[in-house]
């Protein structure tokens, strides 16, 4: 019987240090926002193409903004819980963009304006403040020139044509 209740402790002790170790192998979420938008590549769809797994973009690390912008949603949803959604960018100077904005706080939010040494685009919804993940760190696309249409979750455009 001894022996029994000594194997339960060993396999809990066992178990519990597996899911302490993949908590803590888990980098700082922006961390992991930079080594994404510093490994990126751009790559065009080819016409029809799908919007791409998040999992995959992760493995890739390359494609095109809708895709990037699923694989940030996704994994800030899933992996560090944060309020996400995703936007389709009219501007004047661009073609259209998908873009994630992340929920943050104000403090948070400029922060990356003075990191940026410009303004930082954001946008409030029912009184709170999202900035968008872009593969750029400091977007150089004017926010005053864009517009905004659709929420999306990540899930709503994987699988899907743009």
């Amino acid at each position: 019987m001894r022996k029994i209740v000594a194997l339960l402790i060993i396999a809990v002790l066992l178990i519990g240090s597996v899911f302490t170790a993949q908590a803590t192998a888990l980098p700082n979420v922006w961390e992991w926002i930079e080594y994404v938008q510093q490994n990126w590549e751009y790559e065009a769809d080819y016409q029809g193409e799908l919007c791409q797994e998040p999992w995959v973009s992760q493995e890739r690390l390359r494609g095109d903004c809708d895709d990037f912008a699923v694989m940030v949603a996704y994994y800030l949803q899933e992996s560090w819980k944060y309020d996400t959604y995703i936007t389709i960018l009219h501007c004047t100077n661009k073609p259209d963009h998908w873009v994630a904005f992340l929920h943050v706080s104000e403090t948070t939010c400029k922060r990356m304006s003075e990191g940026c040494k410009a303004y930082y685009p954001y946008q409030t919804f029912k009184g709170w403040t999202y900035i968008p993940i872009d593969w750029e760190l400091c977007p150089t696309w004017k926010w005053s020139t864009c517009s905004s249409s659709g929420m999306y979750e990540w899930n709503d455009l994987v699988g899907k044509p743009r």
